[in-house]
């Protein structure tokens, strides 16, 4: 869905987190006691996060009205490979209640890289939801529903490049909410707002098994609260404009029309209403809470060549570890102080 400079995405997501990659760490040492439960708690929420960032796409993909396989490229990619114009268009009704499975090493971003270059495996996904189309002016659709992630094809591999820690999910699901509306003006020319919700009961945490390069194993489990807001605008006029602008905000607010679940505020003192993410650990004896909250925009130009500008990014992320808040950090600020590469 960030690296080190916020580079590409699928259609939303992927936007890789700034400060992708520690430093020059030794893959093979043992990190300090300080940094470990810090990398070990990074790599299970980036596992769980962009497994429903992978779901997410995975719903956008089958949303083509052309049909493509769900296991394959990006909406960006499809923007590429088609004809000038490309991605004309998205039909969320086609997705309201359907099956399939995720294969999360094929979805790509628009210059073919992986969108998920340090996740594995595949999972599989149901959905189930409602979606109403209308012509008052263009098209205007409107939809919503759940997505349930279930991890019954295979193991699910997270592995942080920066320190060599892996996090491993074997089984068991979860459940999130969705909510879209799209609108139409004409062929290549429309906006989408996306909201995903997901809420993980701390009475059923996600347990995920963690392992360090020196061998050694032991299990951790999450449990909280995660929404994302993805803004796109796509448009295209013959010869002179053919784009594609996403904003994609992670933070704690409710799913829109709703007021729970819901992400915790007073995280910042200059901002204390704005709300973040809100993940609790348990890893081995350590406790620990992370809470975030990311926006930036990235800009296609779907030339050729293609072309991608990242801007107004912020970020900001708090670590409570046994009692100790820490904080704030930016990705980069993150990766420097506990080598992990954090992309939420």
């Amino acid at each position: 869905m960030f690296k080190t400079i916020i580079p590409l995405t699928g259609i939303m997501l992927g936007l890789l987190s700034v400060g992708g990659c520690g430093s020059s760490s030794n893959n093979s040492a043992t990190p300090p006691a300080s940094q470990q439960p810090i990398q070990e708690d990074n790599a299970a929420q980036n596992g769980t996060s962009q497994s429903q960032d992978a779901a997410t796409q995975s719903l956008m993909n089958m949303s083509s009205p052309t049909g493509e396989p769900v296991n394959t490229s990006s909406h960006e990619a499809r923007a590429v490979d088609t004809v000038a114009g490309g991605l004309s268009s998205l039909d969320l009704t086609r997705t309201a209640n359907a099956n399939w499975v995720v294969n999360i090493s094929a979805l790509t971003n628009a210059d073919g890289s992986r969108m998920f270059p340090n996740l594995s495996g595949s999972f599989s996904v149901a959905s189930s939801g409602n979606a109403v189309t209308s012509w008052p002016v263009g098209i205007d659709t409107q939809a919503n529903g759940t997505l349930t992630v279930t991890f019954d094809q295979g193991n699910v591999v997270y592995t942080d490049p920066a320190n060599g820690a892996t996090a491993t999910i074997t089984n068991g699901s979860y459940t999130f909410s969705y909510a879209a509306n799209y609108n139409q003006a004409s062929l290549h020319n429309w906006t989408l707002s996306l909201d995903t919700s997901l809420a993980v009961p701390s009475g059923s945490p996600l347990s995920w098994t963690v392992q360090r390069p020196s061998g050694a194993v032991h299990a951790l489990t999450l449990a909280g609260y995660r929404h994302v807001n993805w803004q796109e605008m796509r448009a295209y006029t013959a010869g002179t404009t053919n784009s594609l602008a996403i904003t994609r905000t992670i933070d704690g607010a409710p799913l829109p029309g709703t007021t729970s679940p819901m992400g915790v505020a007073n995280v910042d003192p200059a901002n204390p209403s704005r709300l973040f993410t809100n993940w609790d650990y348990a890893d081995n004896g350590d406790a620990a809470v992370w809470n975030r909250y990311d926006n930036a925009t990235l800009t296609y130009t779907f030339g050729p060549p293609v072309t991608s500008v990242t801007g107004g990014v912020t970020q900001e992320i708090y670590i409570t570890e046994n009692g100790v808040v820490m904080g704030p950090f930016t990705s980069l600020g993150l990766a420097h102080a506990y080598l992990v590469t954090s992309t939420d």
